[in-house]
């Protein structure tokens, strides 16, 4: 397992739950076990981008957000957008490897 050595290496994921329109979109630091938790109204990839929007303009400082990490869905579509507007690298978890951000990988029936 990978040492968590700095602050800023995050991991997000939408949680679906059964017979619900909405959604909720997490994000969590990895060293710090911080969670940021914001109502997701749909699962496009234009509503996480919004939210992600949301949180990284939370009161934490902006180079708090160094990694994004994806599981393979559609929401995470746009992440070139977080590259060019703030810097911020993204990754993709492997198909049908969720576990690899363990975070953030739960599902709720």
């Amino acid at each position: 397992m990978r040492e968590k050595k700095e602050l800023g290496h995050w991991e997000t994921d939408s949680m679906v739950f059964t017979g619900q329109r909405e959604r909720l979109l997490v994000q969590y630091e990895r060293k710090a076990k911080y969670v940021i938790i914001q109502r997701l109204f749909n699962g496009t990839a234009e509503a996480t981008d919004e939210t992600l929007n949301n949180s990284i303009h939370q009161s934490l400082p902006q180079d708090i957000w160094k990694t994004l990490t994806f599981d393979t869905g559609c929401e995470g579509a746009n992440r070139t957008k977080l590259r060019l507007h703030y810097g911020i690298k993204t990754y993709f978890c492997d198909p049908y490897a969720s576990w690899q951000k363990g975070g953030v990988s739960a599902s709720i029936d």
